[in-house]
């Protein structure tokens, strides 16, 4: 263990899934829909740990969505071969995303692909209420889905990396990491909201802040795109 640790490989390994999954992690698709499914369950005067109990299921749908879908990816990419293409293949889509999400902040226009529409949101909420407690699970598990194509150039890079650098065990630890950061800000965000009017407040400012947030992800995403180009080079 001490060696590992020690191994430049393995904190570069640390470094570039680390990066991609706080990118991941802050985009404002499941954040959003996080704290309006809480606002929603508020007004609906739910018990508050009914509520969390909901919170922690929709946490773990998206958690068990993610990993799942990184699962198949890698899986994919060993059973191919060619992992080292496929790297060099993320990284230029990544690329492109991340500069379509600069594009986003300085032209002040949202991609709708960025994004799961309100409407969308609504439904989902709809249904997740309708259903309880499998139904929050539900939500996550669907809202992993969805969020997908908002983030998914970043999960898909790493992964590509991970089967180009290590092997399909290892690259599962690496992928339950991943997910583990990739929810932390959800996790955080249920436990700091108690009351509605803590949802709303953080509501309001996550509205305030995304744009802010776009040139944080454009720009982690570049630098992930270019390091993973060079690295599988």
């Amino acid at each position: 263990m001490e060696a590992i640790l020690h191994s430049n490989h393995f904190w570069k390994i640390f470094s570039v899934v680390f990066l991609g999954a706080v990118g991941d992690s802050i985009n404002p698709c499941a954040i959003v829909t996080l704290l309006l499914f809480l606002i929603f369950l508020f007004s609906l005067r739910k018990q508050r740990r009914f509520i969390f109990l909901l919170g922690v299921l929709y946490i773990l749908g998206i958690y068990v969505s993610y990993f799942l879908i990184g699962i198949g990816l890698l899986k994919t990419l060993h059973l191919f071969g060619i992992p080292h293409l496929f790297a060099k293949i993320m990284a230029l889509v990544a690329l492109v995303i991340g500069i379509a999400t600069l594009y986003e902040f300085f032209s002040k226009k949202r991609l709708r692909i960025f994004s799961i529409s309100p409407n969308m949101r609504l439904k989902l909420m709809n249904w997740a209420n309708k259903s309880s407690i499998g139904g929050a699970l539900g939500l996550g598990i669907l809202v992993g889905v969805f969020e997908f194509p908002c983030t998914g150039g970043i999960y898909f890079a790493v992964i590509a990396l991970l089967a180009a650098k290590t092997m399909f065990l290892d690259g599962l630890f690496w992928l339950l990491f991943y997910n583990l950061i990739f929810v932390l800000p959800l996790i955080i965000i249920l436990i700091l909201t108690t009351r509605p009017l803590v949802a709303d407040k953080l509501l309001s400012w996550e509205e305030q802040k995304s744009h802010n947030t776009r040139l944080a992800v454009g720009i982690m995403m570049i630098i992930l795109a270019i390091t993973i180009w060079f690295w599988t080079t």
